[in-house]
């Protein structure tokens, strides 16, 4: 005895959207709605801009920032250097 469901070759289904009886075999998920059995009329294909898009995470910090030591003396907000007369 084999086990598994039968192949309903000669099943009838019912469209779960329009009503109409059709072949069991041709019946296919509806994509839209989770466990919704349409038939061929009825399918609309799934449109890529129904998902939104992915978010990845926003980077805003590095990891062990090295200070700049050397900053030259026309950048920058270092105070000017003093200078005495001698």
């Amino acid at each position: 005895m084999s086990g598994g469901f039968a192949s309903g070759r000669h099943a009838w289904g019912e469209c779960q959207r329009c009503g109409f009886r059709v072949r069991y075999t041709t019946l296919v998920d509806d994509g839209h709605i989770a466990g919704l059995r349409v038939c061929q009329t009825c399918w609309e294909p799934y449109h890529p801009q129904e998902d939104p898009p992915p978010i990845g995470p926003d980077r805003q910090a590095l990891y062990r920032p090295a200070p700049e030591i050397s900053i030259p003396d026309d950048e920058g907000d270092a105070a000017p250097a003093l200078t005495f007369p001698s």
